[in-house]
């Protein structure tokens, strides 16, 4: 992608309703925060399989599925802090996603 476009997707996305594309989300890492509201407020992804949301959000980038059930994705780092969209699992289904921060 020529360079002139990927400014003119940022700002596209900066000011327009931000719905969810899963290109944008798996290819540039630090235009993910922009969707973090409508996959939140959407509710479209509760209740999808592990491979499903990995169709859409790509491989899982930090997968602690063997203790804690659950799959996270970097978005940003703001004021010491990593910030994650967390995916929890019950029975192989998406049952809670959380925005979460650790402090580094």
């Amino acid at each position: 992608m020529a360079l002139g476009n990927y400014w003119l997707m940022r700002l596209r996305l900066m000011f327009s309703n931000k719905k969810f594309d899963s290109n944008v989300w798996k290819n540039f890492v630090d235009l993910r925060k922009y969707y973090v509201r409508d996959v939140l407020a959407s509710f479209k992804f509760l209740g999808m399989t592990k491979i499903e949301i990995e169709k859409y959000f790509g491989h899982c980038e930090s997968c602690n599925d063997v203790f804690t059930g659950c799959f996270s994705y970097f978005i940003t780092v703001k004021d010491n802090k990593k910030y994650y969209l967390v995916f929890y699992f019950t029975d192989g289904h998406v049952k809670r996603i959380n925005y979460e921060y650790e402090i580094f």
